[in-house]
């Protein structure tokens, strides 16, 4: 089985993003690499935090051949015409570690797209295919693959709003014995099953819950998620029913540490439909009854646990403090940063994770458009508290360092006044 790991993300005219980029910290400190690779986003309201979460759940897409949406022309910064979205991955196994760089260019739809792989440690060049939508022209494309394929394939996806690259089964085959083949198929199996991400922008309904579940068929890992119904109770299969369970089981081993006395469970009604229930002290009431944050920290576990324990993962989130107490927070990013296998990309604004994780770990998203994310710079040492660190950084920011506006209370209560004596 492959591992996949995230190496880099690189923006440009991306929602407030003109230009804007960072490295994983295993990648970029390769020779000392911390414990975990966790990133944390941090930064004022507008920074351009979500705009890295909404990057990675676009890639997601493509990458796992899905449709994007319709609105993503929207996406698209209001300086240019485009947004060019790129992403580096390490695909590792038992005999060679590949790097894979993939680049797509967005407007209203898909403009064209470009994936090179290499070989780490072999010297030959890296192997590349691209197109764009310009020319309706492939380079690279295998033998057998002529241009006219070439030029209805990329009317596909443009129409599909799908990439060509990770959708075309003719390409895929054409390729099917080459490097590219092969890393092409290894980025779409993670990208379906092991790259997740919660992006607040499209937030689940409170009526879903989101889980993730691993498991073992065969001597053979199956990943994947599912949606459950809370509105009511929902049709499922023996199958379902019992990942169901075994995910819950699994969910129920952590929760109990965080919430003592509480689990869930499910369990079929008189028509044979399934209903999830919440237990304290065995207890039980309806799993929809129970608040967003409960919902949220449920949702969550079931991925921190597939992460927590899967180095071919990644969990991205938008807004992880929402909705969850900073003490329990904090500890588990504290038991994270000692020892999660898979990757952690999250925004924040709770100052509780600044007390517990690597100074290598934080970014902080300015207002400056063309540098939008920066790392503590060397200077600081490693003993150094991150939380007076990010206070005294956006306190003592001026206009040219662009990390922080300045916020003046007084105008704030005059702005209060004013607009209750304009009603």
């Amino acid at each position: 089985m492959e591992e996949v790991r995230i190496r880099s993300l690189s923006l440009d005219g991306f929602r407030n993003v003109r230009h804007g980029s960072f490295t994983m910290p295993e990648t970029l400190c390769s020779d000392n690499p911390p414990s975990s690779d966790i990133l944390a986003i941090f930064g004022q309201n507008g920074s351009g935090k979500s705009a890295a979460v909404e990057a990675l759940d676009t890639l997601r897409l493509l990458l796992s051949s899905k449709q994007l949406e319709k609105s993503t022309g929207e996406l698209i910064n209001v300086s240019g015409n485009e947004a060019v979205l790129s992403i580096e991955l390490g695909i590792r196994t038992h005999r060679k570690q590949l790097i894979a760089a993939y680049t797509v260019r967005l407007s209203s739809s898909i403009r064209g797209e470009k994936l090179s792989v290499k070989d780490e440690k072999a010297s030959r060049r890296a192997s590349l295919i691209s197109w764009n939508a310009e020319h309706c022209r492939m380079y690279g494309k295998p033998a057998g693959f002529s241009d006219e394929d070439a030029k209805a394939e990329i009317g596909r996806c443009q129409d599909e709003r799908r990439s060509l690259l990770f959708s075309s089964q003719a390409l895929l085959k054409g390729l099917k014995t080459s490097m590219l083949g092969y890393a092409i198929k290894a980025l779409m199996y993670y990208a379906t099953t092991s790259l997740l991400v919660i992006n607040s922008r499209k937030a689940r309904p409170k009526s879903t819950l989101t889980i993730s579940y691993l498991r073992l068929v065969n001597g053979r890992k199956l990943k994947g998620r599912m949606d459950l119904d809370l509105a009511k109770p929902f049709e499922a299969t023996e199958e379902e029913e019992d990942t169901i369970k075994d995910t819950f089981s699994n969910i129920n081993s952590v929760l109990g540490t965080l919430i003592p006395n509480m689990s869930i469970g499910c369990e079929r009604d008189e028509d044979g439909r399934i209903r999830l229930a919440s237990y304290k002290n065995s207890s039980p009431i309806p799993l929809r009854s129970e608040s967003e944050g409960i919902i949220k920290l449920i949702s969550i576990i079931s991925v921190l646990i597939f992460v927590y324990n899967e180095r071919s993962s990644a969990l991205v989130i938008d807004e992880l403090d929402a909705s969850i107490y900073e003490y329990l927070l904090g500890e588990i990013m504290e038991v994270f940063r000692n020892g999660a296998e898979g990757q952690l990309i999250f925004t924040s604004h709770n100052l509780r994770i600044l007390e517990m994780i690597d100074k290598r770990s934080l970014i902080i998203s300015t207002r400056n458009p063309d540098n939008k994310y920066i790392r503590i710079p060397k200077s600081v040492p490693d003993s150094a508290n991150l939380r007076n660190y990010y206070l005294r950084t956006v306190l003592l920011s001026d206009e040219k360092d662009g990390i922080s506006a300045e916020v003046d209370p007084h105008d704030i209560a005059r702005a209060l006044r004013k607009a209750w004596r304009n009603e």
